[in-house]
């Protein structure tokens, strides 16, 4: 069964169910002592509160957990949510590449909708442009596209760029 099936399947929607019927349960889950089982909390917590569960303070709270999967789960799902939280603006610093993907992407999403969010977030996603990881990079780029822009910033983005790529190429000889 393909993933598109499954998601149209009824035995998806009967699992979710199941996780509808136990999200009071899921704030307690999150003192667990394992990454897995935070990460998937966080997971379904985010999924949850689209659907009008109110997780946001855990999804919050969550930012700042030990385990890399749980900040990078509760970033994309304030991304999903458009809370614009100042620590995801943080997470661009983050020791790990996902979490720091995911920051950049959240970010992206909340910037198209809250302009002045994306002027808090703009400098940190100008330095992930440099980041050691490409595919950071390139959420950073992305995340950059979707916010509103000034001149002078796309010209600030643009010379970036251009010192990124021209430091990529081989010195000639």
């Amino acid at each position: 069964m393909s993933l598109e099936e499954y998601l149209k399947s009824r035995k998806y929607r009967e699992e979710w169910q199941k996780a509808r019927d136990c999200a009071d349960e899921l704030p307690r889950l999150m003192k667990s002592d394992s990454c897995d089982v935070r990460k998937k909390v966080i997971y379904a917590m985010g999924k949850l509160a689209k659907e009008g569960y109110n997780f946001i303070e855990h999804l919050i709270a969550a930012l700042d957990d030990e385990c890399e999967w749980v900040r990078g789960n509760a970033a994309e799902a304030l991304g999903e949510l458009r809370v614009a939280e100042e620590a995801i603006i943080d997470l661009l610093e983050d020791g790990c590449p996902y979490v720091r993907h995911k920051a950049a992407e959240a970010i992206g999403k909340i910037g198209e909708k809250n302009p002045e969010f994306a002027k808090k977030a703009y400098k940190a996603l100008l330095k992930r442009l440099n980041d050691r990881s490409s595919y950071v990079q390139y959420v950073a780029l992305e995340a950059l596209k979707k916010i509103s822009l000034s001149g002078m910033e796309i010209k600030e983005v643009k010379e970036i760029l251009e010192s990124v790529t021209s430091s990529d190429k081989p010195a000639k000889r």
